[in-house]
């Protein structure tokens, strides 16, 4: 189904309430008190981490962006190379992808050490636009997939460093 890029505003609200209110939930959850003890200020909870870096590679999509994308990654990272080379597949085509928007229905942290955090996340695109030639098409939802993420911290962003389906 094909409807004009100002029609895809209200699907776009209604799919962007609805992803907020299922990761309320999961980040409520997430912040639950843990047996370890760490000086509050060195503490942000996974989700946030997961978030941020989901909001930031919605806009270099929306941009268009390939580099802010990269940026995302650390070097060598295998799963950069498969991102950068879908955004760059959408471009040739004339295409952006627009309010991209991922629905996270888990998150449990495996390992958290300086600079590293590798976590399980069970999540799913919710939401977005497929912007080309003045036309505006939702993109696809898909099925909620489980992988495991490992990020390492650089400078002050985090970047993922590997992906994995599990």
């Amino acid at each position: 189904m094909e409807i004009s890029a100002p029609a895809c505003r209200p699907v776009l609200v209604l799919g962007l309430v609805a992803g907020l209110l299922a990761t309320g939930l999961v980040e409520l959850a997430s912040r639950a008190p843990t047996a370890t003890v760490r000086p509050v200020a060195a503490v942000v909870p996974a989700i946030d981490v997961l978030h941020e870096w989901d909001r930031r590679r919605a806009a270099a999509y929306a941009e268009g962006d390939v580099r802010a994308l990269a940026r995302l990654y650390a070097p060598r990272s295998t799963a950069a190379r498969a991102d950068v080379a879908l955004l760059r597949a959408y471009l040739r085509r004339g295409l952006t992808v627009d309010s991209l928007t991922m629905q996270v229905f888990s998150v449990q942290v495996l390992t958290r050490r300086d600079g590293e955090l590798t976590m399980r996340v069970v999540d799913r695109i919710a939401g977005g636009n497929v912007i080309g030639r003045s036309r505006c098409k939702p993109m696809p939802r898909d099925f909620p997939a489980r992988h495991e993420m490992e990020l390492h911290r650089v400078g002050g962003d985090w970047r993922v460093a590997r992906v994995a389906d599990v």
